[in-house]
């Protein structure tokens, strides 16, 4: 028999301790990439909608090579 002390340490949360009964499903695999997809990239069905993520790529790398430009403009000028 345990001692109370002894009891509560190992009626803790540790893997090591649980037994199989204690262990419950909490969702599937895919869920657990839903809450790393931004809601702007998800689509009505629960997938992803990649057209949206195809514009914003595209958008980004303008975005860069039009900053990059810009720079590099400012820094002819500057001689």
């Amino acid at each position: 028999m345990l001692v109370s002390s002894e009891a509560k340490f190992f009626q803790g949360d540790c893997p090591l301790t649980r037994g199989d009964d204690d262990i419950t499903a909490v969702g599937s695999a895919a869920d657990s990439n839903l809450g790393s997809i931004p809601q702007r990239y998800r689509d009505g069905s629960g997938g992803i909608d990649l057209e949206r993520v195809r514009q914003d790529r595209n958008r980004a790398r303008r975005e860069v090579v039009q900053m990059l430009v810009h720079n590099l403009v400012r820094l002819w000028q500057r001689r």
